[in-house]
């Protein structure tokens, strides 16, 4: 079931965008678990404790901590979820974008309007949702896009999911339960006891070592190159 977030802290426009998104999802015929929050400090703790949101609509003025604020923070251990920012003003708009937000809309926003962005996220959540996997981290369960890792380390019991950009996911576990749990993804190779690389981002593939986009070194175990090189081209075979 969809998990929808609504972080509004102004009553009457809570009430719309709740009634708004309700009925878009009836007519749509989709089940949702809807939310509400009236300020970024509820949001975040929520998310933290207790789950993570696939859609999060935010009034990017929010007082206290504001919509921006609030998603740079909850971003340090959930990068999965849809944002999408509702504000009266533009001056939001370009700084909406650096915490990846998913659409910026301008009040008033109409049923109409906001049902089509609605139905957009509900489409990309769909077309991705095979390709995402949740960890429990000490900050709380994080979704991550597989598109968005570019490998995974272990060390003395410790995992760490390198993301794009030079984010970090830290987690207690084994490498071999993370590549058991992403097993169904080609993309995926064991290329060491303790590294797991995303084939999606190797720029140079190399005897002994793989390059990846970011110009990162990772080493290949002379025990996994047969193996390691047999996946790589059948993932450069079928994608």
């Amino acid at each position: 079931m969809l998990q929808i977030a609504i972080c509004e802290d102004r009553e009457a426009d809570g009430e719309y965008l709740y009634g708004t998104i309700k009925t878009c999802l009836t007519d749509a015929g989709k089940e949702a678990n809807i939310i509400r929050f009236q300020s970024g400090f509820d949001l975040l703790h929520h998310t933290a404790n207790i789950g993570h949101f696939h859609i999060i609509f935010i009034n990017a003025s929010l007082s206290g901590l504001n919509g921006i604020e609030t998603i740079k923070e909850l971003r340090e251990y959930d990068s999965g979820g849809l944002v999408i920012y509702l504000s009266n003003t533009e001056r939001f708009a370009v700084s909406s974008y650096t915490v990846g937000a998913f659409y910026y809309l301008l009040r008033p926003v109409t049923a109409k309007g906001l049902g089509a962005i609605l139905n957009r996220a509900v489409e990309v959540l769909e077309e991705s949702d095979s390709q995402a996997f949740d960890v429990r981290t000490p900050k709380g369960i994080f979704r991550i896009p597989c598109r968005k890792v570019s490998f995974i380390e272990s060390n003395a019991h410790k995992l760490t999911i390198h993301l794009l950009g030079g984010e970090e996911v830290s987690l207690y576990g084994k490498l071999d339960e993370m590549e058991e749990k992403l097993k169904n993804e080609n993309r995926f190779i064991r290329i060491h006891k303790s590294i797991l690389v995303n084939a999606q981002h190797i720029f140079h593939y190399q005897n002994g070592a793989v390059i990846l986009d970011d110009r990162t070194e990772l080493r290949i175990s002379r025990n996994l190159a047969l193996s390691a090189k047999e996946r790589y081209l059948c993932y450069l075979a079928n994608g």
